[in-house]
Order: C-alpha cells, then sequence, then structure tokens
C-alpha cells in the first residue's frame, strides 16, 4: 500500500495541469479586429496614388482587412487607377468587394463636376449605406470612411484610433487652412458653427480625442459597440429636418442613437485637401493637391505614392522664360532634392546652378575675383561689415547675371532653394507674364518673393493684375529678370563695391534710403516690380533648423519698431536687419491744430516714414535737423503746410495741463471744496488714495467684514491717474500668481460688481491678440499658453493667416504667429471705480473725496516699535491703528510723512486716441511686443500707446495735479506711431482726436509695492503699479484686504512685498531710478530665463568680487549682491555702469562684454554656455568646488528668550546641543513657509564678533538665502514684536564672507586648511565649529547645499582673501575651480533641494513641500503654524510637491503644466537639467480633483509636462532620483 501512494505521488509531481510548480503551454495571441475600409473615388486619379499609397502604408495585418471600392461618374482615368491597384493587391486583403460604373459620368442637375446636387448627395449616403450593410453582414468589428483626397501619412493610424476605444472616432487632418474633418458646433438648422473650441483643436494647443458634434471624410466606426445597430446614412432618420448632405445626416444618427462623435489630434495623421468650389473645375481640385502635397513636403510627413500605380510622367516646361535656374549649395542637397521634386510635381523645368560657398572663401579667391567692399558699408543695425556668406550669396546672383548677358537670354526666373510656394504658383506666373507682354511693360525685374520694408501701399502697374512698383526691399528668394536688367546690373561693376545683394537691388532701382550707398552707382534706372500678394516665401526662418541659403549665409532679419521680428536667412550671417532706418533717416509725424491734447482738431498720422531719398528734395541732406524737418514738413492728403513750432520740445521743462474735458470733471472756477463727508474719529483702517488700488482695497475689506474703513481723496475719484489709464486687462503673463490675481480682477469688474450693484462697469470683452515676429516670442506665448491650461484660460496661437482672418486690418506680412485669448477686455476706469466704492459704502464703508491727508502720525509702543496711529487732514483727525498708502505717484511723499520709504519714482506714459476707423469695430486689444505698441480698441476708434527707452521723468510731483495732463513730446512719441502703423496700416490715413500723457508710477523691478512697511508697523502699501493698476487691482486689493485683516496674504505675495527689497536700496535715487527706468524700457521684452539687469550693478559686493572678477565670473545681481553665476572661460567680464540704453544723452557702453554674455541667453533653448555650466556641476560631483555664497543673510538671535523664540519662530527642533546646525523653515500663522533656513546653537560666551556674538545664555546663528535676507529679517523682527519676546537681532551679513567647498574631495583639500580632524566621527554632518585656516579664524560647518560632502567657511571679511588663496593652493592638485549660483541651481534641484520662492512659498505648508522632516511634530513644543500642519495631516494633503524627469534633451524653466491621465493638476515651479543623472528635471505642485494627494495618486498616473504647446511625457518620483539615501553627503561614495 505504502508503495502505491510513492508511484502515485511520482506520477502526480510528473504530470503537468494542476499543481502551480507546472509549466504550461502559453495561450496564443488575440487576432486584431477585422476592418472594412471603404473607398469611395470619383474624379480622384490626381489624389488616388498617393491615397492607395497610404492605405497599403498602414500599419496594421492586411488578412484582417477587407476593401469595399466603388467609383462611378468619372470623367477621368480614376476607374483605371483603381482596378490597377487592387488587382495588385487584393491578393494581400482578406476580401475585397469591387463596384465600379462607367456611365454616366455627372448627376441630373450637376452644374460641374465639383458640384453638389441633391441627386449627388442621395447616391453617395446610399453608397456608404451600402458599404455599412456590407460590413455588418461580414462581421466586421471596424468600418473606416476615408475619403479619397485623405492621405493618412501616419502608418499606425488605424492602431491608434481602435486604441482609443470610441464609437466614432476621426483622426484630425491637417489642409493648407484653418479647415480640417471636424465641426465644433453646429447650429439649430444643422449648419456649421465655428466656436472658441475650433482653433485650439485644430492648432494642436490643446491635445487629446474631444467628443465634437460632427466629424467627416475619415472616420472610423467600432461596429461592435451596441448602439452602432442603429445608425445609418440612408434614409435620413425620420425626424431628419437638415439640409440633405451625407456628413450631416450621418450625424443626426448618431446623435438620435445617442452616441458621441470623437476627433482625436494627438498625433499627425496626415492631410486633407480642402474642397473645391461649386464653380471650380477639376483642374483647379489637382492644383490645390498639388500645392497641398508641396507643403506636406515641408511640414511632413510627406506623401508617398503606391508603389503599383502607374503615373504618368511630368511635363515640364520653361513657362516662357529662356531658362529658369535654381540656387542651390551643393552640400545641401536635401534642398535641391526637396526643390527639384517640388518644381517636378509644378511642371516646371529648371537649370541647378551650384551656389558659391561663402565659408569656403578665403581672401585669395576674394581677390582674384576682383570683390571689394562698398566703402563705408556697414550693417545698421549690428554695425558689422560684409560677411563671407553674403559675399558668397551675392556671386552666385551675379554670375548668372553674367550668364544671362553672355547667352543673351530675353528673360530668366531665379529661385533659392530655401522656398514654399503659393498655390496656383505656375497657373499664376504665366497669367502675369501674359498680361506684362500684353501691356508691353517695360521692366527688369519682377519679385516673385521678398521683404517689403517700407510701411504704406505700393503704386500698382495699370492693366497688370498683382503687380506693383517695388519699393524698398529684401530678401532675393526668387525673381523674373529680363537682358536689360541684367545688362544694367553688370554695367553697375558691383564687385568693386560689393555690399549685400539685396541691398544692391534696391539701390540699383533707386529706392535705398542710404544716400552715400546710393551715391557710388550713377546709374540707378532698373525697372523694378512685384508680385502683389507675393508668389513664394521663405521656407525656414531664423531660430528654425537648417535655415542656411545660398552663399552659406543666413536670410536677413527685419526688426521693425525696434522689437525683433520674424527672422529670415538669405546669403548673409545672422545679424539683425531692421526696417527701420539708421539713426539719422529720421521718421516723423505730422500733426494739425493747436497744443497737442488741448482742444485737439484733425492730427493725421500719415507720416513722413518715406524713406531719405524721398525726402531729400524737399529738405536737403539728411544732417538737417529734426527741428527743421518739422517746421517745413507738408502734411498728407490734405495738403496743407503746417507750423510745428510749439509742438515739439527740445529741452523745455515738463509743463501741466488741463484735459479737453476738464469741465465734466473740475469744478468751474478751479477750487475745491471741503469734504464731501464728515470725517469719523476713528477707523479700524484708512485708506488714503482714490485711484483704482484704493477703491478695490476698501471694497474687499468691506466685503471681508472690515467696514469700519475710510476712504481718503485728495481730490475727486481717480484725479491722479486712474482717470487716464489705458484700462487693459490681459489674463496671462509669466507668473501662476499674476494669472490668479488677474483672473479675480476680471471675475470683479466682469460679474460680481454687477450681481451686488445692478451697475455695469463698463467692462468690454472683446479679446487680446499678442503679436510675434519672431520664434522666440512666440515660444514665450505658448509658454503662457501652457500655463492657461492649468488655469482654465482659453487661448490659440494663430498663424498670420488665421490672425488676418480674426484681425482684416491687421498687416500680418511679418508675423511668426499670434496668441488670441478670446476672453481678455477692457475695463472703464471710472465706471469701475465707481460702481466699488458704491459696493463699498453700501456695506458701510466710508468714502471721502476733496480731502487731502497732511500728515500720518507714529507712536512707538512699550518695546520701541513704530506703529500707525492716526490719519490728520486740514479737516480733522482720524485714528486708526492701519494707513493703506494707495497714492500713486504721490505714494512717496505720503510715505516721508511717516518716515516709510517708498521706492518709486513717476514718468510720463502717453497714448492718442484716433479718429474713426472703419471695421475697427469688435476688434481685439493688440499688443505688438516687439514693437513696443498697444492697440486698445475704444468704440469705432484706436488708443494708441507704448514704452520707449527715453521716457521723461516727473521729479517734481505737484500735489496739485488732478484731472491733468502733459504735453505729449511727439520726438519720443513717434516710435509707437510707426510701430502702430506697420500692425495697422488704416492708420496712415486716419486722424487723431487727443493726446493723453500722464503720470504714473514705476518701480525697480516693474512690480508693485505692497504688504506692511517695515519702518512703521501698520502702514501697507499698494502703489507703483507700473501701469497695470486696473488689471492687477482686483487681485491685488483682495490680496491687500486679506493682509490688513489676517496678517498675510492669502496668496504668495513677496514678489510685490516690500520687503523684497534691501532697506539700503529703498532710499538710494540712484538705485531707483536706474532700475525703474531700464524695467520701464523692457517692459515688452521677451521674458528670458537667465536675464539680468544692467542698471544699478556693484551695489553690494562681498571680499571676493574682484579676485573672481578676474577669473571671468559672470555675476548675477541678488538683493543689490553681485554673486557669481557662472565662469566664463574667455576671460573677465565686468558690469559697468548703466548707460540708460543710449538714452539722455549718456554715451552708450561698448565693447560690453558682459551685455554680449547676456544676449547669448537670450533663448529658450540652452545657453551657450550649457556645457561650463555642466563642467561646473560635474567637478563638484565628481571631485571638488567652491562656490561663493557670501550674499547670505547672517544673523545672531541673543537675549533671555532667544530659546522661546527658537522654540517658537522654527519648524524643527534646533535647541541641540551647542556645535549643531538644523535645517529648517519658519512659517506663518498659516502654516505657510516664510522661510528656510540653517540655525547653529552656540556656546554661550564673550563676543567674537562678527564670529559670535556675546551671550550668557542662548544664541543661535542664522544663516539665510541672502536674495531674501531682508524678508527673513521682518518675518523674524514682526514675530518677535507680537509675541513679546526679549530678544535681540543682529545682522552681520556684511562684516563675514562665505564659501562653501563642497565634492568627494573636497575633505581631502579642507584638511589641508583648517587646524581640525574633518573626519566623519570628529566632524559629523550638520555640525559646526570655529576653527582656523592658514591662521585666520573662520566657524566651518558642515553642510551641503549641492548634495555632496562639503563644508562651508564663514570667514570675517577681513579674512576671507587669505584663506580663499590657501583652500585654491591646497585644492589645485585635486583639480578645484569655481562655481557659480547656475551650478547650484542644477546641482540642488538634481538633489530634491528646495529653493525658498520657488518650490517653497509662503502658501506651501512644509508638508506640501516634502519637509515634514524639519517639523517637530513629535514633540509637543509648540511654534507657529503648527496646529495648521497637525490638522492638514489629519485631513490628508490637497497638493504635493512632485519630482518629475523627462528623457528627451529638452530644457525647461518652470511654468510648464503638468498633465495627469490628461487632466491638468499642477504645473512646474522650478526646472532645471541635471547633469549627473543627465536629465531635464523639475519640481511642481499637484493636486487631485477628486480628493488627496498620496504616493498612490503619483505612483498611479501616467504624467506629461507640456512645454510651448508639445507635451513630453514625464516621470514622476517619490524620491529624488539622485542619491535617493543620502549617502554622499554624509561622506560615504
Amino acid at each position: 500500500m505504502r508503495l502505491y501512494f510513492i508511484l502515485l505521488w511520482t506520477l502526480l509531481i510528473k504530470s503537468h495541469g494542476y499543481f502551480s510548480e507546472e509549466k504550461y503551454p502559453e495561450e496564443s495571441k488575440m487576432q486584431l479586429p477585422t476592418v472594412v475600409i471603404v473607398v469611395i473615388a470619383r474624379n480622384a486619379a490626381h489624389s488616388l496614388p498617393y491615397y492607395l499609397g497610404a492605405l497599403e502604408r498602414l500599419n496594421y495585418p492586411k488578412e484582417r482587412i477587407s476593401i469595399w471600392a466603388a467609383t462611378d461618374h468619372n470623367s477621368d482615368n480614376t476607374t483605371a487607377v483603381l482596378k490597377e491597384w487592387l488587382t495588385v493587391m487584393q491578393k494581400n486583403y482578406h476580401h475585397v468587394e469591387w463596384r465600379p460604373m462607367d456611365q454616366p459620368t455627372s448627376y441630373a442637375g450637376e452644374l460641374g463636376p465639383k458640384h453638389w446636387p441633391n441627386t449627388r448627395y442621395e447616391y453617395v449616403m446610399k453608397l456608404k449605406q451600402a458599404a455599412l450593410t456590407f460590413a455588418r453582414k461580414h462581421w466586421a468589428d471596424y468600418i473606416l470612411y476615408a475619403d479619397t483626397d485623405n492621405i493618412l501619412t501616419n502608418a499606425e493610424t488605424l492602431n491608434l484610433m481602435i486604441a482609443e476605444n470610441k464609437s466614432v472616432i476621426a483622426p484630425m487632418l491637417d489642409s493648407q487652412g484653418a479647415f480640417s474633418n471636424f465641426w465644433c458646433g453646429i447650429t439649430p438648422q444643422g449648419y456649421y458653427r465655428r466656436t472658441a473650441e475650433y482653433f485650439p483643436t485644430r492648432n494642436r494647443n490643446k491635445l487629446g480625442c474631444f467628443p465634437v458634434p460632427m466629424v467627416h471624410s475619415t472616420m472610423l466606426l467600432d461596429l461592435r459597440k451596441e448602439g452602432m445597430k442603429n445608425l445609418a446614412f440612408f434614409p435620413p432618420h425620420r425626424d431628419y429636418s437638415w439640409p440633405y448632405d451625407d456628413i450631416i445626416v450621418f450625424a443626426f444618427s448618431c446623435r438620435a442613437a445617442e452616441i458621441q462623435m470623437y476627433l482625436c489630434n494627438k498625433e499627425r495623421y496626415g492631410y486633407q485637401n480642402v474642397p473645391s468650389k461649386p464653380h471650380q473645375t477639376m483642374e483647379d481640385d489637382r492644383l490645390n493637391f498639388v500645392h497641398l502635397h508641396l507643403e506636406s513636403m515641408i511640414d511632413g510627413p510627406p506623401m508617398k505614392p503606391s508603389r503599383h500605380v502607374h503615373m504618368f510622367p511630368k511635363h515640364r516646361d520653361l513657362m516662357g522664360f529662356d531658362e529658369i535656374f535654381l540656387i542651390n549649395l551643393q552640400r545641401r542637397t536635401d534642398r535641391r532634392d526637396r526643390m527639384l521634386y517640388s518644381l517636378n510635381e509644378l511642371e516646371i523645368d529648371v537649370k541647378v546652378v551650384p551656389a558659391v560657398d561663402g565659408n569656403a572663401l578665403n581672401s585669395s579667391d576674394i581677390k582674384i575675383l576682383g570683390v571689394d567692399l562698398l566703402p563705408g558699408y556697414h550693417d545698421p543695425f549690428s554695425g558689422r561689415t560684409l560677411t563671407k556668406g553674403e559675399v558668397g550669396c551675392f556671386l552666385s546672383h551675379f554670375f548668372i547675371w553674367k550668364e544671362i548677358v553672355d547667352v543673351q537670354m530675353d528673360k530668366a526666373l531665379i529661385f533659392e532653394d530655401d522656398i514654399r510656394f503659393q498655390a496656383n504658383f505656375k497657373r499664376r506666373v504665366l497669367r502675369l507674364m501674359e498680361e506684362v507682354e500684353q501691356t508691353q511693360l517695360d521692366w527688369d525685374i519682377i519679385y516673385l518673393g521678398r521683404k517689403k520694408v517700407i510701411v504704406g501701399d505700393e503704386e500698382p502697374v495699370e492693366n497688370v493684375h498683382n503687380l506693383v512698383w517695388a519699393d524698398y526691399s529684401f530678401w532675393t528668394l526668387s525673381y523674373a529678370i529680363s537682358l536689360q536688367g541684367a545688362q544694367k546690373m553688370m554695367n553697375a561693376e558691383p564687385l568693386s563695391k560689393m555690399l549685400p545683394v539685396d541691398e544692391f537691388l534696391p539701390i540699383m532701382y533707386d529706392k535705398h534710403p542710404n544716400e552715400a550707398y546710393k551715391s557710388h552707382f550713377l546709374n540707378r534706372n532698373l525697372q523694378a516690380f512685384s508680385t502683389r500678394p507675393l508668389l513664394v516665401e521663405p521656407s525656414q526662418y531664423a531660430g528654425d533648423p537648417e535655415w542656411e541659403v545660398a552663399g552659406g549665409g543666413r536670410r536677413r532679419q527685419e526688426a521693425a519698431g525696434g522689437g525683433r521680428r520674424r527672422q529670415e536667412a538669405t546669403g548673409g550671417d545672422s545679424s539683425r536687419r531692421s526696417a527701420r532706418r539708421p539713426d539719422h533717416e529720421a521718421a516723423f509725424v505730422v500733426v494739425g491744430g493747436t497744443h497737442a491734447g488741448r482742444n485737439p482738431s484733425d492730427i493725421c498720422l500719415q507720416p513722413m516714414l518715406q524713406s531719405y531719398h524721398t525726402l531729400s528734395p524737399m529738405l536737403g541732406a539728411y544732417q538737417t535737423s529734426a527741428a527743421t524737418l518739422r517746421r517745413d514738413c507738408v502734411l498728407g492728403s490734405s495738403g496743407v503746410r503746417i507750423n510745428l513750432h510749439g509742438l515739439y520740445r527740445d529741452s523745455e521743462p515738463t509743463t501741466e495741463k488741463s484735459v479737453p474735458y476738464e469741465k465734466t470733471l473740475k469744478q468751474n472756477d478751479g477750487t475745491t471744496s471741503g469734504p464731501t463727508k464728515p470725517l469719523p474719529r476713528s477707523a479700524d483702517a484708512v485708506v488714503i488714495g482714490g485711484g483704482s488700488l484704493g477703491c478695490q482695497t476698501i471694497y474687499h475689506l468691506a466685503k471681508m467684514g472690515m467696514t469700519n474703513v475710510v476712504l481718503l481723496e485728495r481730490d475727486r475719484l481717480t484725479a491722479g491717474t486712474t482717470w487716464h489709464t489705458a484700462g487693459l486687462l490681459w489674463q496671462l503673463r509669466p507668473s501662476d500668481v499674476e494669472v490668479e490675481l488677474l483672473a479675480h480682477t476680471r471675475n470683479v469688474i466682469s460679474k460680481d460688481l454687477e450681481e451686488e450693484t445692478g451697475l455695469h462697469t463698463g467692462w468690454i470683452q472683446n479679446g487680446g491678440l499678442f503679436i510675434a515676429s519672431n520664434k522666440q516670442r512666440l515660444d514665450e506665448y505658448k509658454r503662457l499658453m501652457s500655463l492657461g491650461k492649468v488655469y482654465g484660460i482659453e487661448s490659440h496661437v494663430l498663424s498670420p493667416a488665421e490672425t488676418k482672418d480674426l484681425y482684416p486690418l491687421m498687416n500680418v506680412d511679418d508675423l511668426y504667429g499670434t496668441l488670441y485669448v478670446p476672453k481678455d477686455g477692457t475695463m472703464d476706469p471710472a465706471g469701475t471705480c465707481t460702481t466699488l466704492t458704491r459696493a463699498a459704502s453700501a456695506r458701510g464703508a466710508t468714502v471721502i473725496e476733496n480731502c487731502p491727508v497732511t500728515d500720518i502720525q507714529v507712536k512707538s509702543d512699550d518695546l520701541g516699535v513704530k506703529r500707525v496711529n492716526a490719519v490728520v487732514t486740514a479737516h480733522g483727525t482720524i485714528e486708526t491703528p492701519c494707513v493703506v498708502n494707495c497714492a500713486g505717484v504721490w505714494a512717496t511723499k505720503l510715505g516721508e510723512m511717516a518716515g516709510v520709504k517708498v521706492p518709486l519714482i513717476a514718468m510720463h506714459h502717453a497714448y492718442v486716441v484716433t479718429e474713426r476707423i472703419e471695421g475697427i469695430q469688435n476688434m481685439p486689444n493688440v499688443r505688438d511686443h516687439d514693437a513696443s505698441v498697444y492697440l486698445r480698441l475704444q468704440g469705432d476708434a484706436l488708443s494708441v500707446g507704448g514704452y520707449e527707452q527715453n521716457p521723461i521723468f516727473w521729479d517734481q510731483v505737484s500735489d496739485k495735479f488732478a484731472f491733468s495732463l502733459f504735453d505729449l513730446d511727439w520726438d519720443i512719441f513717434m516710435q509707437h506711431i510707426e510701430g502702430a502703423m506697420n500692425r495697422v496700416p488704416a492708420l496712415e490715413q486716419t486722424g487723431i482726436k487727443s493726446t493723453v500723457c500722464g503720470p504714473e508710477s514705476f518701480t525697480a523691478d516693474h512690480k508693485p509695492l505692497m504688504g506692511e512697511a517695515p519702518e512703521v508697523r501698520g502702514y501697507f502699501l499698494g502703489c507703483g503699479f507700473n501701469s497695470a493698476g486696473m488689471m492687477l487691482g482686483g487681485g491685488c486689493g483682495r490680496e491687500l484686504a486679506h493682509w490688513i485683516i489676517h496678517g498675510r496674504p492669502e496668496k504668495d505675495m513677496y514678489g510685490y512685498d516690500i520687503r523684497r527689497f534691501h532697506h539700503s536700496l529703498t532710499n538710494n535715487n540712484r538705485w531707483i531710478r536706474e532700475r525703474s527706468h531700464e524695467s520701464y524700457a523692457k517692459n515688452y521684452s521677451v521674458v528670458f530665463p537667465f536675464d539680468e539687469p544692467l542698471a544699478s550693478r556693484n551695489m553690494r559686493k562681498d571680499p571676493f568680487h574682484k579676485v573672481l572678477t578676474e577669473q571671468g565670473c559672470v555675476f548675477q545681481e541678488r538683493h543689490g549682491w553681485e554673486r557669481p553665476g557662472w565662469f566664463n572661460t574667455d576671460g573677465p567680464a565686468p558690469v559697468k555702469d548703466y548707460d540708460y540704453y543710449g538714452a539722455y544723452d549718456t554715451p552708450k557702453n561698448v565693447n560690453y562684454k558682459y551685455n554680449d554674455l547676456l544676449g547669448k541667453e537670450y533663448t529658450f533653448g540652452f545657453p551657450p554656455h550649457h556645457d561650463v555650466i555642466k563642467s561646473e556641476c560635474l567637478s563638484c560631483r565628481n571631485g571638488v568646488a567652491v562656490f561663493n555664497m557670501s550674499y547670505f543673510g547672517k544673523f545672531y538671535l541673543t537675549g533671555p528668550d532667544a530659546k522661546k523664540a527658537a522654540d517658537w519662530l522654527f519648524t524643527a527642533d534646533v535647541n541641540k546641543k551647542p556645535g549643531s546646525t538644523v535645517y529648517t523653515c519658519m512659517l506663518n500663522k498659516k502654516g505657510g513657509s516664510e522661510a528656510d533656513l540653517t540655525v547653529s546653537r552656540l556656546e554661550p560666551g564673550a563676543a567674537n564678533l562678527p564670529l559670535a556674538p556675546e551671550s550668557n545664555g542662548d544664541a543661535y546663528y542664522l544663516a539665510v538665502g541672502g536674495g531674501v535676507a531682508e524678508h527673513n529679517w521682518n518675518h523674524i523682527s514682526s514675530v518677535l514684536q507680537d509675541q513679546g519676546f526679549s530678544c535681540q537681532l543682529k545682522d552681520h551679513s556684511e562684516d563675514m564672507g562665505m564659501i562653501s567647498i563642497q565634492g568627494p574631495q573636497s575633505r581631502a583639500v579642507l584638511q589641508e586648511v583648517l587646524d581640525t580632524d574633518l573626519s566623519n566621527d570628529a566632524f559629523p554632518f550638520s555640525s559646526h565649529k570655529v576653527v582656523n585656516a592658514a591662521g585666520h579664524q573662520v566657524r566651518a560647518m558642515r553642510l551641503s547645499f549641492v548634495g555632496e560632502l562639503g563644508w562651508e567657511l564663514h570667514i570675517p571679511k577681513d579674512s576671507c582673501i587669505p584663506v580663499y588663496n590657501a583652500v585654491m593652493a591646497a585644492g589645485a592638485k585635486h583639480g578645484i575651480i569655481n562655481s557659480g549660483y547656475r551650478a547650484i541651481d542644477s546641482l540642488s534641484i538634481e538633489k530634491g533641494y528646495r529653493h525658498w520662492h520657488a518650490d517653497l512659498r509662503p502658501d506651501d505648508t512644509p508638508l506640501e513641500a516634502g519637509l515634514a522632516f524639519t517639523c517637530k511634530l513629535k514633540s509637543s513644543i509648540p511654534f507657529q503654524g503648527r496646529d495648521v500642519l497637525e490638522q492638514q495631516k489629519k485631513d490628508g494633503l490637497k497638493r504635493k510637491i512632485v519630482c518629475f524627469t523627462i528623457d528627451e534633451k529638452m530644457p525647461m524653466f518652470g511654468l510648464e503644466a503638468i498633465f495627469r491621465n490628461g487632466v491638468p493638476v499642477g504645473h512646474l515651479r522650478r526646472s532645471d537639467y541635471g547633469f549627473f543623472i543627465d536629465k531635464t528635471i523639475g519640481y511642481g505642485y499637484i493636486r487631485n480633483p477628486d480628493g488627496v494627494v498620496n504616493n498612490d495618486f503619483v505612483k498611479t498616473g501616467d504624467f506629461t509636462l507640456e512645454r510651448m504647446g508639445v507635451t513630453y511625457k514625464a516621470k514622476a518620483h517619490i524620491k529624488t532620483p539622485f542619491d535617493p539615501e543620502n549617502k554622499r553627503i554624509k561622506g560615504f561614495y
């Protein structure tokens, strides 16, 4: 029996299929679903080869596909093409259903092959229904309908659509314009309705699969779904009453069956030809498809024909020219191949001419060719002379001209190889040349592609359609040239006086603005014309890949209006070229009427913007003074000669003036009466200033429950600056906080106030349009668009053509694109402020006008702290503990009354209001940053204003200035007129209704001044809004009210907090003036990630500054300090004194290396010195580096209550044994992080300053980030005052330097310098000692801000250089290098360390920031904000910081949107490149819309980051990807 069980057990062990350890054969894979592809073809012979080629390249098993093909009513060889393909391919497919019909060739009632009568619709519906019935009968899983001009170039399209698991889904197809294969809206009658969702979907501003009411042309139906059995194309649904159209009938069927249609735009799937109009022909359709085909070759992926369809050879010809030349650099075979293929498709024959490669020319070559530079020629904007690339480009064209003359060609056509053709190119050229011949036009060259420079219309040529006389132009993309034209250019002997070819041509037809250049060419009689519109345009622009052209140069760039324009490429280099004339070729406005702005008559915007050669005959040499030109000019169409003397000032002082409609705003006798209401004896708060901020603040104070508040206005509401503000509201800014502030303003103005009061504020939602004239500007807008998605702000990036559709009056020739924000708008200052004060009064607030403040009383409390006590006026005193200074340009004087420094300055800021402009109604407001101009819709007119580099300062601010303006200085304002006319040419013939030039307050960083002043408790600022007081008023008014009531704002307002400036700067007039000027002048500049100011530098320098400057340090400015940014390997780059950009007769800095290095930082890509920073980082990771961190704040906290204060202030337990150093946070009452810092506990003892204070008890050394030291100081001081702690806080920041030596070799280096044992046991991490270094006492701390073994040395300033030299000498054999803060930024984010005010802000708690380890929650020690943290820990986190990495080598900088499973959940706060892990790293806070954010929420999400509209798959990390176990900082490698 025992043997039986043993045998049975053995068999069971060897058997298969029961026990878990046994092996099973794998199941075979599931077959893919079956698909029926429906091919319905009519007159499609031109597109079928590409359509069928795309079908056969679909990456899907053909044995799982059936083809259902029908063709009929053809008048071309569609049937033959389709039959040929099916004959070859049918064996590969599961089944082929073939339904050809040869006759008839047209439908009843059809007016042409592109006309759709009802008979045609019905037949197509029946065909589609027959295909659907076939698919159902054969139990197909899917059916794909795809029109035969829909080319699916993405081989994965079918797989991707199936994977979406939708009943009806369409891949979005691209076309030549805004057309695509979906609708976003349907009218109640069943017709197409464009909605706001269309463009962002069509332009892929948002990606995904979206429910839409209509898809057509190409769509996939999932026949497995239950509801699909109710769908039909024919007959229409019984309730159907919409148009008789197959796509609408099917959409209605889906709606009736409750089946949602979806559109997917996640990828590029293919192309769709724009449908022809009913009157067009098959040839029109073919030419449209050719254009689509050529565009696909540039935009990619290109269309490719089937190998199994015969394609007839093209019949190329010369279009009547003797020769057509294509200039091509031989090394650019890619361009040659694309151009030859394109020209073959256009049936144009061509001769390829090898371009002269300028980069290969040497001086001997140039000398042999007889090339010499035109005397005096310099690029007008870069100042450089001719480049080799420009020489090569010129020679390439010159040799063609020579061949034309040598061979005696009658006419020829020249192409460069970086062009794209406009639709119907060949047909349009043939028609043009035919009319030229018929009219016997005397012509030498005809531009087909160029860049027009001069603003204004060019004279049309009679009897020749679409041809104009050419004015001053750039570029030589393509042009026709006659024999006599070539001969004229050869006769000019241009090689001996060479300049760029596109400058030479305008000289030859006498349209160049530079008389000196023209004087070298006597016979300037070239007859030059241009097509209008142009027939070719560039295929690449500057900043795009591969934009080099013939000659090895670059297409010249245009920068009209002083801004950066779209950059192009033509035989030269990448220097800027502008449509502005050089400085000596001035442009002027002609104005009429009396004193500008007072009783204005017609002031015409028609400028004397002719180039100098036009002005010359009338005015003499260009040296003629501007004043003379102004006196003698003739104005526009009226022909009236106007003496402009008195309208312009050269050096007269600024004068005030009244507004044109003064009697409606000021009392007739010019006197003021007393206050409009009696003054109360006391108030909880007094707001001073009745402008936007004052009205918003009192409104929000009252709304939050503080009703015993008073607003005092010295004159009438808005009388200072608010009344004349433009009132623009733009929702998107490069700051998440500002986006939130603007959103609140918009809600208050557009909704809340009207609901509360029943009064309309004057809000107009006409939209906003940001103009991009170059790629960098468009990239900046795309950053804003991505950020806007996180906050639900609708915005769309538009092409120039789409912009033209939106704003027909706009010139889009020089545009790179635009950003359209439909819900931007315009506010009415008077209406808004009136409504705000009425709403505040209704809640109990008091608003008093005509009551100037004469004094603010301040008293000291028992601890010696200064506090607000009362506000004094001529009509009484109001006792109050709180004053809010909202006095605008008068805020400085109001601050002086209480001993508060208010660092702002007043400047003139102007705009003009035009007469009526036909067609401008309902247009969006426009910001053309590159031209530094804005256009505000004002009814049927525009307000035109901007920011210039030479604004007028108002140094003597008058107390009597109310509802007043200054005279407009036209010399300064003219630059805005020119930019505005370029953008909206209709302005050239539009009169000016009035001028508005008033005072505005500006600050050092172009951000407002808010919060409690550090000098006086209870004194709050709400001023210095830099012309944005209306726009930011709602959000800032709410935050300021919250600040006053609760002691802090709700949001992170550090960027506006007055405490962001060091106290040594806020009364420094040079700093205020210079920095405010620079901020004003750069207001419309692109906001690049690493920009630095040039104004007021070297205000605070540490002891290492000189030696580091000599070693190539490129400094950053923080808090007035010069701190190391990175180290330039090409020698010193010192910071120079500010030059005001050459304004105010200040000599402009030349040979300014520091400025040049900053300019190279102006990129949204990796900067040129990316590898230098990489070297600094990796030297730290692999060896040793020294960082100068001397700008750190260094405070001592001592006194009887120091321990109590430390317990309350700091989240961590800092009361460890003396010699310990602890990383900790400081919180506000809401648990938000006001700072992170290190706190070192000191031994009590006698003073050893600056290394140790005198202390008989507890003493602490605080090291805080230097950029936020003032904020830290004031936070600690306020807490000590509020809690009544008896402590002393001393600042020794200026008395000590600080260097940090970090890296695996740091111990070896410092062991030679310091007189103490640096082993782990003797000197553990987070400890400190006073030691000797090279004979000098220093405080050594074992800490790291970069995640490596290292020490900080805190050094008395007189000992800094000897200690530094000793460290560098000891480190030489270890390869020690200097490193800067750019490296610290990279190293710290790689390690996962937080940066305050980036990853850690006053509205972030330590728990949300991943800093719970800094909080002594396990102890019973109370600290500020503890109760909030405990509750948050109990409830779970609603948001949390997360680390993300991406695999692509793509820089990110913060503000990139974070998506989880396709839903926006946050944005990056900070991002940098981690060189050790070789990845881009970003940190951002994410929210869970449905609950708490925990590790599971992070781990289970599929995350993507959106950068400038492009999404990147991201990996979320719970721990830092670098050294997550913290071994390196402990010395374990």
